[in-house]
């Protein structure tokens, strides 16, 4: 990117990036100054190029691409003289670089499909022209605008029959995909028998498309189906549908699944959950193909047990999210697993020393919890672990060590030993997550890191703080080890705050450069059933405080929070928070925190060699795997203690120019 150097539309699009001020305040800044003909027609030419670039798609996250087409949209829009060619391309450079399924750009993608719409009819190729009118009609649709949505997909449609007519192989997977569309908003707007109909041809013109489109279309008529009382063809064809996804994706040429097609798939598997067939087969009933939008919505079908699998497509396989509600009853009719589950967590409280004793009577009660926890649970995690499996608990399961599960009851045998074993604060948050596979992106420079804050409020809770020499120890020596990576100050020119000097504030105006690394190495604290970091003085930061005063964090940084309890979470408000949730709800793509308490020294211990693996261009995950597995042959405990949150498979991008 050094030839566009001097490019005013590069430098506000890596402006934003780096501030993080968000599209409008950028498509805003490009228009003036093209207004004031800062920007020329090379200028335009140049970008166009790199976004359409293979360079481009490989090398650019998702969200940076489309920034820079909408930047390129608007400069393309805003200028005084540019000819009709020029705008199309923008306009079709914008509309293309915006995936399926993102409801924060449907009116965007609206916008950019009705501008290159507007070329005359002499100069739109017809093919093109279908294109454009089906995804406008789609966006609309899902904008609510559903009567217009259906005028535009007719008139799609009524292109795709003709050109499909000469070139039926080239074109029946458009006229299947648009009767698809079509269907789904006839539907939405109460014309069942219309929609119907449509699936009904999709199906017949599906059959030399992809396989994904080809599921997609049996199962929204599988749908149709069962909603007409025709139950038994519902659920049927909504098997053969869920059998092609599978099919298709044990392929691996089919890794990434298009997210434009997790509504219609978790519909196949809703009938499927309504299949009393599927009692005897529970680990693939609970096969959910592509993040569904709440995996709780399964709990409530037809007498289906609660607790549920998903699968959710990230970068390095298949993670699955194992929700285990408190109070899910399985086959055993109780939820005997939790009670198993405490009475592993009071032998891990118990190991304020770690012995070799202690460790078999943890190994012990892991074992007993592995025993209590459902059996397709099990069939999971004793899976080969290539794929990761994620955790998602409630307020009362979270307090659990179940990482510390042992199948045989050897301590050599722990789980969290063999996997990542991430936790996901709820489904939606965690597919947020996988999207920020690199921490510090686009690459920032910057550091926050505070220690030993010398906390002075003495209360019933919180008590008094003692000094954590190993804390500011550690402190100062990752300060020094981010320095020599590139990394510079977030505040006042000091990248590390210790002891007195660690005031509440400097770590919120730290948070507002958007650091790439925030390290915490302190005493966290539970106050009036709620947890908190402890800065000096008596500065105390809660979760909601954290959310109400920070700034989204732009370069989705990497979290580790090296404090007693700060990986708890709870219910408030009938939410789940804490202070883990609370950083990955700002952007950070990963937090490393404990729910128990730590010691100084091992607790340092476990930082220093964490971080060796991040910067080596380990992911957070196998970074968090291989600091337990070494501390774990050196026979302590902070091994099991501290948890990895968000997307495991995010790896550390290091200062450099973007």
């Amino acid at each position: 990117m050094e030839a566009m150097a001097g490019n005013p539309i590069i430098e506000i699009w890596r402006e934003s990036l780096r501030s993080g001020g968000g599209l409008d305040a950028a498509r805003e800044a490009v228009a003036a100054r093209a207004r004031a003909g800062d920007i020329s027609r090379e200028h335009i030419n140049q970008v166009g190029a790199f976004v359409e670039s293979e360079k481009a798609k490989a090398d650019l996250p998702g969200d940076a691409r489309i920034l820079l087409a909408a930047l390129l949209f608007e400069a393309a829009e805003t200028h005084p003289s540019l000819d009709d060619q020029l705008h199309f391309a923008t306009r079709l450079t914008l509309w293309q670089a915006i995936p399926g399924g993102r409801p924060d750009l449907l009116r965007l993608n609206a916008e950019a499909a009705q501008a290159a719409l507007a070329r005359p009819p002499a100069d739109l190729p017809e093919a093109v022209k279908a294109s454009l009118l089906g995804d406008l009609g789609a966006s609309l649709a899902q904008l609510g605008e559903r009567r217009e949505a259906v005028a535009l997909l007719q008139q799609a449609l009524a292109i795709y029959r003709k050109r499909a007519k000469a070139e039926p192989a080239a074109f029946e997977p458009d006229v299947a995909g648009t009767l698809n569309n079509l269907g789904n908003v006839l539907r939405a707007l109460g014309d069942r028998d219309a929609a119907r109909q449509a699936y009904e041809e999709a199906v017949a013109q599906a059959l030399t498309a992809e396989p994904f489109l080809q599921a997609r279309v049996r199962a929204n008529l599988a749908g149709a189906l069962y909603d007409a009382g025709e139950r038994g063809r519902g659920i049927k064809l909504a098997r053969t549908a869920v059998e092609m996804v599978e099919i298709a994706l044990s392929d691996s040429r089919q890794a990434d699944v298009r997210y434009s097609f997790k509504e219609e798939i978790e519909g196949a598997y809703r009938l499927l959950l309504c299949d009393p067939k599927l009692t005897q087969d529970t680990l693939r009933a609970h096969r959910v193909v592509e993040a569904l939008r709440e995996g709780e919505t399964l709990a409530g079908f037809g007498g289906w047990r609660s607790g549920l699998l998903a699968i959710q497509r990230s970068h390095d396989g298949v993670v699955f999210l194992i929700n285990l509600p408190t109070g899910t009853r399985f086959e055993t009719g109780d939820a005997s697993w939790v009670n198993a589950g405490r009475r592993l967590l009071e032998e891990v409280l118990k190991a304020e020393e770690t012995t070799q004793d202690r460790r078999v009577q943890i190994a012990a009660a892991g074992r007993e919890l592995w025993e209590a926890t459902p059996e397709f649970v099990r069939e999971v995690l004793a899976s080969p672990p290539g794929g990761g499996v994620a955790l998602s608990l409630d307020p009362v399961t979270g307090l659990l060590p179940l990482e510390m599960m042992s199948p045989t009851g050897k301590p050599e045998d722990f789980l969290c030993v063999a996997r990542e074993m991430p936790r996901a604060p709820g489904e939606r948050l965690f597919r947020d997550c996988l999207d920020r596979s690199r921490m510090n992106w686009p690459a920032g420079d910057r550091a926050l890191v505070f220690g030993n804050p010398r906390h002075t409020r003495k209360s019933k809770d919180a008590g008094y703080a003692p000094n954590l020499p190993g804390a500011q120890k550690e402190a100062c020596d990752l300060a020094v080890r981010f320095a020599d990576r590139g990394f510079k100050s977030a505040v006042n020119g000091r990248m590390a705050w210790l002891g007195a000097d660690a005031w509440r504030g400097k770590f919120v105006q730290g948070l507002e450069a958007s650091p790439g690394i925030i390290h915490f190495s302190g005493h966290g604290a539970t106050i009036n059933e709620e947890e908190c970091l402890l800065f000096a003085g008596d500065g105390a930061l809660f979760a909601d405080e954290l959310l109400n005063q920070a700034k989204p964090l732009s370069h989705h940084p990497f979290v580790f929070l090296n404090s007693c309890l700060s990986g708890r979470a709870r219910a408030r408000g009938g939410a789940f928070r804490g202070l883990p949730i609370a950083f990955l709800r700002l952007g950070a793509a990963a937090v490393v925190a404990s729910v128990f308490i730590l010691f100084d020294q091992p607790a340092a211990s476990f930082a220093r060699i964490f971080y060796e693996k991040l910067f080596t261009g380990e992911t957070a995950g196998d970074a968090m795997l291989h600091t337990r597995q070494e501390l774990f042959k050196d026979n302590c405990l902070h091994w099991g203690r501290p948890i990895l949150y968000g997307n495991p498979h995010a790896r550390l991008e290091l200062p450099s120019k973007l």
